[in-house]
């Protein structure tokens, strides 16, 4: 994910790639949310809204597609389960996720204005560079080379093919 902040934006020049297209790119290739919007903010605003957007899609679409999974593939304990719905609700749906999608009808329904939502916008931008402070604080080199060789190209082959779909995506959209 770090190597992937630095590293992604070296695509801009190499595939000619536009702001649009690279926030595709980094939507869909990069792991984490905060590590999207650290990837597309080297290049601009408009990346950093497309990145945001594909990746918070990404991870929406995920309840339906494991919703979906779990009904193929039951196990005889799913039966016998007695949780309640919004239990297993938020165990599919991140809590960033309904909050985003909370203060996006707040929004659109003019709860929140125009005003506060800048000074929100204000506030979260100081958050999101405190957190990668502390997200590359917390890199530790050494457990790094300690994963050996076989994981290092698997997760290079699986950043390379998410890359490449996305520089496809990208020029297909």
């Amino acid at each position: 994910g770090a190597s992937q902040i630095i590293l992604l934006p070296l695509l801009v020049p190499i595939f000619g790639i536009e702001e649009f297209e690279y926030g595709i790119v980094a939507g869909l290739s990069v792991y984490a949310v905060a590590q999207v919007v650290a990837a597309a903010s080297t290049i601009g605003p408009q990346a950093v809204n497309v990145a945001t957007l594909v990746k918070l899609t990404r991870v929406i679409l995920l309840a339906p597609l494991i919703l979906i999974l779990k009904f193929f593939f039951k196990s005889e304990n799913s039966y016998k389960s007695n949780d309640r719905f919004h239990t297993k609700i938020f165990k599919f749906l991140p809590w960033f996720i309904i909050g985003f999608l909370c203060l996006c009808l707040l929004r659109s329904i003019n709860i929140i204005d125009q005003n506060l939502g800048q000074d929100i916008r204000s506030i979260a931008k100081y958050l999101f560079i405190i957190s990668m402070i502390a997200i590359g604080l917390s890199v530790d080199i050494k457990k790094i080379i300690e994963v050996g060789p076989r994981v290092a190209i698997t997760i290079i082959s699986i950043i390379t093919f998410m890359v490449c779909l996305g520089v496809i995506s990208s020029k297909v959209i």
